[in-house]
């Protein structure tokens, strides 16, 4: 078989799993044996168009033609909108050092070293946070309550607005690398008429 039908058979059993379904529910849901469910998702047949669709309706997707060009920008609003509990709580760890920075600034109202770590802390919520860069964003909302409390650490505000930066720039070029794709300096199947 193609790697497009083993493509559509992964996409088909990753939602449906996403979904809590079994291939038994999934099949009662879809008229489908349960044989054949498991033959789709493994790219092991031809399934027709119409069985297709049955299987994304049923998983409350829908199959669209997309022009090529567009296909990354559609990539990137899908990837931004599947949030996991971990992108949620790593989003909320990020809130609550904003909220933290702001209670400082108003503390410690003349501090560049706050304003610059507001401006980054800011920038940050434009990105993704993996389970590991939030691990930076918990050390540095510690220690932002530990200078809250002992106002003489304040000096420290600007090694943590460095790593903060780092980690910024560390994820902004990872997204960069991640998202590379070189274009051909011409195309053959763009050819114009003259």
């Amino acid at each position: 078989m193609s790697y497009t039908l083993q493509e559509i058979g992964q996409s088909i059993l990753a939602e449906r799993e996403r979904q809590r379904l079994t291939q038994r529910v999934f099949a009662t849901k879809t008229g489908a044996t349960q044989a054949r469910i498991s033959k789709i998702e493994n790219g092991e047949t031809d399934a027709r168009l119409s069985t297709i669709i049955e299987f994304a309706r049923t998983l409350d997707l829908e199959l669209m033609f997309v022009p090529r060009q567009k296909v990354p920008a559609v990539k990137a609003i899908l990837a931004q909108q599947a949030l996991s509990s971990a992108d949620k709580a790593a989003r909320s760890a990020l809130d609550r050092l904003i909220a933290l920075i702001v209670q400082l600034i108003e503390q410690f109202p003349n501090n560049t070293h706050l304003k610059s770590l507001d401006r980054t802390t800011r920038e940050l919520t434009n990105f993704r946070l993996t389970r590991d860069k939030s691990e930076t964003i918990s050390k540095a909302i510690d220690a932002l309550r530990l200078i809250q409390k002992t106002p003489a650490l304040a000096s420290t505000l600007d090694t943590l607005a460095s790593e903060l930066r780092r980690l910024r720039n560390e994820i902004a070029n990872n997204i960069l690398d991640d998202n590379f794709e070189p274009r051909p300096a011409y195309r053959l199947d763009e050819a114009e008429d003259e």
